[in-house]
């Protein structure tokens, strides 16, 4: 089912991009996750990833974020401070279980319903990875506008 008029608001994000395999996504999140705590910062939500192209080569391009406690960052070049992130206007699926069986699921899902409604795509998908140790999700949000 696809959710209408969702959004992504978060103060205080701190963001890495990548160019990886798809297989290497894992250590990705690994050096991320490990790079924001050497550097201090303390963690403060969900962590969501953008998928900046279409990975026909299985390369992708993704920007990684997170929300942290800290008002403000000054370290290292290779992370990117932003003191709120802001995207509205968006539509969202939701699955857990098989990532790989889900996801394309899920797009195919969200493509269908913006081809229904006459809406174009105005943002890259983004990944948010929630939920706690008993059930874990993915939200697939995208940004959207009635087309031209």
């Amino acid at each position: 089912m696809v959710v209408e008029e969702e959004k992504i608001a978060h103060k205080n994000v701190i963001s890495k991009q990548y160019w990886i395999h798809y297989t290497d996504f894992e250590k990705a999140l690994d050096d991320f996750i490990n790079m924001v705590l050497k550097e201090g910062m303390t963690l403060k939500g969900n962590i969501f990833y953008s998928l900046n192209n279409v990975p026909v080569d299985e390369n992708m391009h993704i920007e990684i974020f997170i929300p942290v406690h800290e008002d403000y960052y000054f370290g290292s070049n290779e992370l990117t401070f932003r003191s709120y992130f802001l995207i509205d206007q968006m539509i969202m699926s939701r699955y857990t279980g098989d990532y790989r069986k889900f996801t394309e699921f899920a797009y195919a899902e969200i493509l269908t319903h913006m081809d229904m409604k006459d809406l174009e795509q105005i943002t890259p998908f983004f990944h948010e990875l929630a939920g706690d140790s008993s059930m874990q999700y993915t939200q697939l949000k995208v940004g959207i506008r009635e087309k031209l």
